[in-house]
């Protein structure tokens, strides 16, 4: 029986797990995204099953794990999973891909 723990940390999120720029945090932050406008629709009423469905399918994780990650965000003021002090500036998600296609773009220049 091969089951998928889509719970445990994968080498990219291990790697990355101080908060640095690599897939780790990208996907957190994609993650973060995906519950705060989630959220944004239910304007402090309950969530809509179907709402939550279609984030976890986003996302590639079940609906309870997708609660659990919104309970955690709620738990750290709705600030995501990482400490304030760690977390960079919000940067629209468009930008965002922007940032990152520079960075690799300077990064492949200097090699």
């Amino acid at each position: 029986m091969n089951i998928k723990n889509e719970n445990a940390i994968g080498d990219d999120e291990r790697d990355n797990a101080a908060g640095s720029d690599g897939p780790g945090w990208l996907e957190a932050c994609r993650r973060e995204e995906a519950i705060r406008k989630l959220l944004g629709r239910s304007d402090g009423e309950r969530l809509k099953v179907g709402d939550v469905e279609e984030v976890a399918l986003e996302l590639g994780v079940s609906r309870a794990t997708l609660y659990r990650l919104i309970t955690a965000r709620k738990r750290r003021g709705g600030r995501g999973t990482a400490p304030a002090a760690s977390l960079p500036p919000v940067v629209p998600a468009g930008n965002l891909i922007r940032l990152v296609r520079e960075a690799e773009s300077r990064n492949a220049s200097v090699s």
